[in-house]
């Protein structure tokens, strides 16, 4: 990890021809950056489910699902001494999850990038990891940092999957500016199997808006509860039959009185709402 980190590119050619592994592209892989990195990771995926040291252990896996070590649940005595450590390579190279996240950022209209030469600690993450970084604050921009890991297992106790991050206070408070007059926000309320339409309206009505989405993956009756519990004004609910239909639901939650209207009317009526206020 060195060697990618540093861009040693030659001594990293080396070893990887030392080791068998020249073959794969993986000096490819790290040098290309965007929607191509992940095309060439996912060929490598394929390549390596052809080799022949993982074709055994792959012939009871799925095609598309993430296998998991059968004795990951149970916790040990002295804990392992990586988060990789006892993990099968096969679940090291599942991509469909890291595939729905770069589908739910384009759906967010987030700007990113994926770069497979981010390099962060191998004895401490487990999967996908990321960079934050800001305009303004010239060649030190990186204002947020994190991953995947499995902090638990390291320290004996069961293969719990988490994500986390660590925050630049002080380059962030160099460039935010504060609101100081807080609105109440607006929920965006989902069914799971419209999350990429749901966050497309989010991130149109953002633009005007203060929007929240739900993120912990609750049902629609409990997201409606939560946006009750905030003290929300409007819910926004969003399902199949709304996104083929191009009308959606606006809960007034004062009244309890819901109206189908589609996303202009919506924005319109909510902006006249927070105008009043």
């Amino acid at each position: 990890m060195r060697m990618i980190d540093k861009k040693e590119r030659e001594p990293l050619a080396a070893l990887l021809d030392d080791i068998g592994s020249n073959h794969l592209g993986l000096l490819e892989l790290i040098e290309s950056k965007g929607g191509a990195a992940l095309e060439r990771a996912m060929g490598i995926v394929e390549d390596l489910k052809s080799e022949p040291l993982h074709k055994e252990a792959s012939s009871s896996v799925h095609p598309g699902s993430c296998p998991v070590d059968p004795g990951a649940s149970q916790p040990s005595q002295a804990g392992r001494g990586s988060a990789r450590d006892g993990r099968e390579v096969e679940a090291e190279l599942c991509l469909e999850e890291f595939q729905e996240t770069v589908d739910l950022l384009n759906a967010y209209g987030t700007n990113f990038t994926v770069d497979f030469e981010i390099v962060r600690g191998l004895e401490y993450y487990s999967g996908t990891v990321f960079e934050i970084y800001a305009e303004g604050l010239g060649a030190q921009r990186q204002i947020c940092g994190g991953g995947t890991y499995e902090l638990a297992s390291l320290f004996g106790g069961k293969e719990t999957s988490s994500t986390g991050f660590g925050l630049g206070f002080d380059r962030i408070m160099e460039i935010v500016q504060m609101d100081s007059q807080r609105r109440s926000p607006v929920y965006v309320a989902f069914t799971p199997d419209v999350k990429k339409e749901a966050a497309r309206i989010g991130k149109e009505l953002r633009e005007s808006l203060p929007v929240i989405l739900d993120v912990m993956g609750r049902g629609l009756g409990a997201q409606i509860k939560a946006a009750a519990g905030a003290g929300a004004d409007y819910v926004v609910i969003v399902g199949r039959d709304e996104i083929d239909s191009g009308r959606l639901m606006l809960r007034d939650m004062r009244s309890g009185e819901q109206e189908s209207l589609d996303l202009a009317e919506i924005e319109e009526r909510l902006k006249n709402h927070f105008g009043e206020l």
